[in-house]
């Protein structure tokens, strides 16, 4: 029984106990979903062989007064919005979030892209280097088992103009390789900001942007043949929208 997203967002319960002799003494269960799924820089986002429109908002976890110390009621609502809103996907931005919000997207079946807090600069240190190695290998291995997940983010707006750094080529590159080693099986994506050409733009196995037409400039419909002109120029790269207003 497959796990299809919003419309049939079926999970099974693994159960593992350990026993010494006839007395149980630890017992852990994991959810888990079975599915399949694929992007094509030419008909988008397929979930178990069939086509699947991924729409969605970013979703940061605070409130008002009380930060981060939200409750699962916090949570609950979070998603439920999101939910009627139509969305099938979220990108929950810019960290690695409470357990319970990964259980929920499982739940729900929103398609999901998790991510470190590597954001608009680098240091070129080796603590710094190391720290974000950590940080993406232990997002990876602690959610690894949530169907929800299918993409591993590795930096938002690493070569935003406004906060100019070392070269972040030689940083993005190797946690986009990591991503490849810890896990095949999802795929690793940035949220590029300009300007668009910048390698470390292009380091990732599916590259989005953060776009404001029609928000801070321009108009909504400068979105359809400013995604066209990306996609000639980057034929075989799946691109999307990672941010919009």
């Amino acid at each position: 029984h497959l796990w299809q997203g919003v419309d049939d967002p079926y999970l099974y319960t693994a159960r593992l106990t350990l026993d010494a002799g006839d007395r149980s003494i630890d017992c852990v269960e994991e959810s888990f979903g079975i599915r399949t799924f694929d992007v094509d820089p030419d008909h988008g986002f397929t979930l178990n062989g069939k086509s699947y429109a991924l729409r969605g908002v970013n979703r940061h976890q605070d409130r008002p007064d009380v930060g981060w110390a939200i409750s699962r009621k916090h949570h609950d609502e979070d998603f439920a919005m999101i939910r009627e809103m139509g969305c099938t996907a979220v990108r929950l931005a810019h960290y690695q979030q409470d357990p319970y919000a990964y259980s929920l997207c499982d739940q729900l079946g929103f398609v999901v892209w998790a991510e470190i807090p590597l954001i608009n600069r680098v240091f070129h240190t080796d603590s710094f280097r190391s720290n974000c190695r950590q940080q993406l290998i232990e997002l990876i291995r602690q959610n690894y088992n949530h169907p929800s997940i299918c993409f591993w983010g590795v930096h938002n707006e690493i070569t935003a103009p406004w906060e100019p750094g070392p070269d972040p080529i030689p940083l993005v590159t190797e946690l986009a390789q990591l991503t490849r080693t810890e896990d095949p099986t999802r795929k690793s994506v940035c949220a590029a900001t300009t300007p668009d050409e910048n390698l470390a733009n292009w380091q990732t196995q599916l590259v989005a942007f953060n776009r404001y037409f029609g928000w801070y400039h321009d108009s909504a419909d400068d979105f359809g043949p400013w995604v066209d002109e990306m996609h000639k120029k980057h034929p075989a790269v799946p691109i999307g929208i990672s941010e919009y207003g």
